[in-house]
């Protein structure tokens, strides 16, 4: 730049200027041109100057130069007027104040009205006035601004030539201007107006021309417009050949692939074609990647749009996951004053709302409605997007209610449905889908406090929104879903059958539009099952329940469709074929666990997360194996007990299985596998979403990033298990086992005793070697009518234990019983436990009482699992002293197990141990913390601790203590990996969250999860002295979610461990007992297994136990000090 240049850029010259022009006298002929001059700078130098005072003063001398300038001297005026209008409008850019802008239109409008109908500068005013009435538009919108832009580009392009360009642009700006109005009044004249301009005008452009994309995009634009509002699916295929041409033209420019897929996914969502969702995913891909790294925010949000579009018509959930991502990505590089911002909060809280209906996860729900709630609140008053974003809000809000059932969330769905509602044109697709989720809310209000206006109005907002929807569109299916949902709950109220038939009907109509290979058709299909099954207990017609029958089956039996669903349907297939044909029950149940189940606890899940989805799976369990039971199929019953149970800890065993077999054959593939398992295992173990509520986005964004690494491993996991079961001889590699292999490694002597408690029946499977060394009999006892009187006991039990000083080790003696002990006590329910249970089984086997006691492994499901079986008897009999005969004790030493393949697999593991050479036991870990943080002083885990090192030195084996300010966290985790024993004598505690349970040592918690994520070549036995450690979570009854169990999958094979809280005074003299026994030798004269035996464990702790019970009796407290104890593992 010059000097000069820069000389008249600084604002005290152009003041100067300005102030000298001024002292010009106004009779001066030139000074007119004089202003026009300092004006005319004064603008152009504003350009780079940003300035208001710069603006004030080419404002002023334009204003004063047209004063001044003589009314015949038109030509100068109208020059004048122009520049004035330049200049109001540069200063409403600085000032962004609306008087600028009127001020701006007033002198464009005086400039026009100057200008004779011939003067070729008028279309270009007139270009400018419409351009200046938009603007005031876009600020104030109101209507009469857009309909003078209209009428202005009409004008213009009246008064231009035949194809000049004046003319296109006049047209262009006409068209635009329609579409503006149609968006906010929906007069479709409007837009089928702008439209017809925008054909004509594409039909005549040269496709060379620079402007050609632009006009294609927004003919595109205006057509998905008309196709929102109409749903004519004619408007949305013609934006996809328009887009189309688009990119055909600019093939590598990344918005026009954008507007490509968007357009695309627009037709999806009416029709749910499939090709089309994939083909915006395609078109979406190629626009990010030819952006770079620095993507335009659009291309970000339709992609993950189109993402989780595709989620929800296949089930595929790494497109989920990899939309939740992109929109993350979307709102960390946005600044945070940005509009399109409210976008990606909305988009983000629809692809949480998703995912919480796959999982169940209550922190994707709150995520959700967070991600929502911030949306609406960057969405001023007023605008387009407003309604939906509501709508929104209320979708997240409501599934709150539904997962909390707190009422404040359904209050909120409902209001914020009706504000949707009120916001919205009648008679538009928004508005159709606004009714349908109100009416929805409105029958859970009467679910919830049945309020008949609640049904009526529920019932006439879903019937009113099915009767607005196109019949060819996508979101119709929903609304019926919705409709038929409302209609069953007033059949349920009135029992009428045209009620119910009405519901089947819609239902039907339902099914018969969605396409084929659709993600919602197993929903519409279970549905419809019961539906029918309803009408059959009306009308006990056979046609109704084999309609239901096969319904369910079809859903079952989809390829697509949340497992969760299919899970329910498979169940209701199962249980309402025993009405008609128990084979195909018998088929159901397998189904679901050759197909379902897996899908269900897929290893691209957290722990948490597959735990939270199996909680659905516990009663479907004891139902399926009560089927096989009742047909004879035991066999088949043992196999789906142990398909299952314990899925998580069998997941993380089959990380750890030996390949050493595999490894013969190709040792490459077999390190890949290894390296797979343990990162698999460790990504499995990461927390389920973190505290999203109040995280920052890049905090999970991380988190994000994560969940894409987790399920990428899961997929190379399958694949690598793939082509393992393609070498010959591992075809069943880590596949579930058939009985006869899974019973082949079971002890060569004692039982295992699985009982299935279910309300269709209560049967014990008795597992017990026969004649032949290769031979495993099963038979089953019945035990009829005791499911009831099970969760019954579970729950005196659970009362009984409730008071908090049986919550954690105490320093206490004995307890005193619950002030409601004359109601029941202990005694009443190991006695129930006793002559309904275990006394039948026990005279089933030919059992009698004996001072060498054979094993039983009790393996129990349902509500047995928190009974304590192993304690079972009646000692009303003798409060003092025990008596022979009256309890399990007297027959069996008792231990637990998971499942057989837990069983077999400890029994696995410990017989490889001992065929190595050389032999070497290396020693007891103790780890005795009297005084953790914020819990009592518990003394005598420091006696016991003591205790047990005088003990080891006496048999010369080798003990490590860390006692106190030694038991950290760190220390203890390093130190297992050293040791073949660990016994833990600390407070422990049974989380919520079954992976969080825990041992509190000095310096904070070890958690399970810290415990199976550390390689333990050398574990055998763990003795849990603390409280709590075998004591499962009720909602997971059949994983074995508690730390005993958390210990067998870390690799110990026999645990000791506690159903509830211990004594601590007594603590040691068990300890003390049991370990006396343990480190004998069992026969003294041998020479052989001179280092002690783990498998010696449940016979040492009944023998403890039976010391201890000489000592203090068989009283209600006594009871409560000794029960607890228990075995698990070999």
């Amino acid at each position: 730049m010059s000097q000069t240049e820069t000389a008249f850029t600084d604002p005290q010259t152009l003041r100067g200027l300005y102030e000298l022009t001024l002292k010009l006298p106004d009779d001066d002929v030139s000074k007119p041109l004089h202003l026009l001059a300092v004006g005319t700078q004064c603008y152009a130098s504003n350009q780079q100057l940003n300035s208001l005072d710069v603006s004030e003063w080419s404002i002023q001398a334009f204003q004063l130069a047209v004063i001044l300038t003589p009314q015949h001297d038109q030509e100068m005026r109208i020059s004048l007027l122009s520049l004035l209008s330049l200049a109001f409008m540069q200063h409403y850019d600085l000032s962004q104040c609306v008087e600028d802008l009127n001020q701006a239109v007033s002198t464009l409008r005086e400039g026009v009205d100057l200008t004779p109908e011939n003067h070729p500068s008028l279309p270009d005013q007139l270009a400018y006035l419409g351009y200046a009435f938009r603007t005031r538009f876009e600020q104030t919108k109101e209507l009469r601004d857009i309909t003078e832009v209209i009428d202005i580009h009409r004008m213009a392009a009246f008064l231009t030539s035949e194809g000049s360009r004046s003319r296109f642009e006049s047209l262009f700006n006409l068209s635009y201007a329609l579409h503006s109005r149609f968006d906010h009044t929906h007069e479709l004249s409007d837009a089928d107006e702008a439209i017809e301009i925008m054909h004509d005008l594409v039909n005549n452009m040269n496709p060379e021309d620079p402007q050609y994309s632009l006009l294609l995009n927004c003919l595109a634009c205006t057509l998905e417009a008309r196709f929102d509002y109409s749903g004519d699916l004619r408007d949305a295929r013609q934006a996809i050949n328009v887009q189309c041409k688009t990119v055909e033209n600019r093939p590598n420019d990344p918005s026009s692939l954008m507007n490509l897929g968007k357009a695309h996914a627009a037709y999806f969502m009416q029709t749910r074609e499939l090709p089309h969702v994939h083909m915006a995913v395609e078109a979406l891909r190629k626009a990010l990647s030819l952006a770079g790294d620095d993507p335009l925010p659009g291309i970000l949000i339709n992609l993950g749009v189109s993402l989780g579009l595709r989620f929800l018509a296949t089930g595929n959930i790494d497109d989920l996951e990899e939309a939740i991502a992109l929109e993350q990505r979307g709102i960390q590089i946005c600044r945070d004053d940005d509009p399109i911002l409210r976008q990606f909060y909305s988009d983000l809280g629809n692809l949480f709302y998703f995912r919480s209906a796959l999982t169940e996860d209550l922190r994707d729900m709150h995520e959700g409605a967070r991600a929502h709630r911030e949306g609406v609140i960057r969405t001023p008053i007023g605008h387009r997007d407003l309604p939906g974003l509501l709508n929104n809000l209320g979708n997240s809000t409501k599934r709150l209610f539904l997962a909390t059932g707190n009422e404040a969330y359904l209050s909120e769905a409902i209001s914020r449905y009706k504000e949707a509602v009120a916001l919205t044109l009648d008679d538009s697709i928004g508005q159709m889908d606004h009714l349908s989720n109100l009416g929805g809310a409105f029958c859970s209000r009467y679910m919830l406090a049945h309020q008949q206006s609640d049904l009526d109005d529920g019932l006439s907002a879903l019937r009113k929104s099915v009767t607005l929807y196109p019949p060819d569109h996508a979101q119709l299916p929903n609304n019926l879903l919705r409709l038929a949902g409302a209609l069953e709950i007033l059949f349920k109220n009135e029992h009428q059958l045209e009620t119910i038939d009405e519901a089947i009907s819609v239902m039907e109509w339902a099914i018969d539009i969605t396409p084929e290979g659709d993600a919602r058709l197993p929903s519409l299909l279970d549905l419809l099952g019961g539906s029918f099954f309803h009408r059959y207990n009306t009308t006990h017609s056979n046609d109704d329940i084999e309609r239901a029958v096969s319904l369910c089956r079809q859903a079952t039996q989809m390829p697509v469709g949340s497992p969760l669903t299919r899970l329910s349907s498979g169940r209701q297939w199962g249980l309402l074929s025993l009405l008609v044909d128990p084979e195909q029950a018998l088929h159901a149940f397998e189904i679901i666990f050759n197909d379902v189940v897996p899908q269900l606890a897929w290893i691209g899940r957290t722990m948490e997360q597959r735990y939270l989805l199996l909680e659905t799976l516990a009663n479907i369990v004891s139902e399926a194996t009560a089927v096989a039971i009742r047909y004879g199929q035991l066999h088949t019953a043992v196999e789906w007990l142990e398909q299952g149970r314990s899925i998580v800890w069998n997941q993380v065993n089959s990380f750890r299985s030996p390949l050493d077999d595999l490894r013969k054959v190709n040792p490459a593939l077999c390190m890949e596998l290894e390296k797979i398992g343990i990162a698999l295992e460790e990504a499995s173990m990461r927390t389920n979403s973190s505290d999203l509520l109040g995280s920052s986005m890049l905090h999970n964004i991380s988190i994000q990033d994560d969940v894409l690494r987790h399920q990428g491993l899961a997929k190379q996991w399958d694949s690598l298990l793939c082509q393992v079961r393609s070498i010959s001889g591992f075809e069943k590699f880590l596949c579930p086992i058939p009985f006869f292999e899974l019973v082949v490694t079971l002890p060569p002597s004692g039982l295992v005793i699985v009982v299935n408690a279910d309300s269709f029946s209560c049967d014990a499977l008795a597992l017990t070697r026969g004649i032949s060394a290769d031979r495993v009999d099963v038979f089953t006892v019945p035990l009829p009518r005791f499911y009831e009187k099970a969760v019954i006991l579970r729950e005196r039990l659970h009362r009984l234990l409730s008071d908090p000083s049986t919550r954690t080790r105490t320093v206490r003696a004995g307890r005193t019983a619950p002030s409601w002990k004359t109601q029941f006590s202990i005694k009443d329910i190991l006695r129930e436990l006793w002559y309904e249970i275990v006394k039948p089984i026990i005279d089933a086997l030919n059992l009698e009482p004996t001072s060498n006691p054979p094993r039983i492994w009790w393996s129990p499901t349902g509500p047995l699992a928190f009974l304590p079986l192993h304690a079972a008897g009646d000692y009303y009999q003798h409060d003092k002293t025990p008596s022979s005969g009256s309890n399990i004790m007297d027959y069996a030493i008792s231990s637990y197990t998971p499942t057989i393949t837990a069983l077999t697999q400890s029994i696995s593991k410990h017989n490889q141990q001992k065929s190595r050479q050389p032999q070497e036991f290396k020693g007891l870990l103790t780890v005795s913390e009297p005084e953790a943080p914020d819990l009592p002083t518990i003394p005598s885990t420091a006696l016991e601790s003591c205790a047990l090192k005088k003990l080891f030195d006496s048999f010369s084996y080798t003990l490590h203590s860390l006692d106190g300010v030694e038991a950290t966290v760190k220390n203890v985790s390093d130190a297992m990996p050293l040791y073949n024993w660990i016994h833990l004598s600390c407070h422990a505690l049974q989380n919520d969250s079954p992976l969080k349970s825990a041992f509190y040592l000095h310096d904070g918690e070890l958690s399970l999860s810290d415990i199976i994520k550390k390689p333990l070549p050398h574990s055998q036995f763990a003795f849990l002295s603390a409280c709590e450690t075998g004591k499962g979570d009720e909602k997971l009854s059949e994983e074995a979610i508690h730390l005993a169990a958390g210990m067998l999958a870390a690799g110990y094979t026999s645990v000791v461990a506690t159903m509830w809280s211990i004594s601590d005074i007594h603590a040691p003299q068990v300890s003390e007992e049991f370990y006396s026994y343990i480190l004998q030798k069992e026969d003294e004269s041998s020479m052989e297994n001179s280092y002690p035996d783990c498998t010696r464990a449940a016979a040492a702790l009944h023998h403890a136990i039976g010391k201890f019970r000489h000592l203090i009796g068989d009283d209600e407290d006594s009871l409560l000090l000794w029960v607890p104890y228990i075995h698990v593992g070999i």
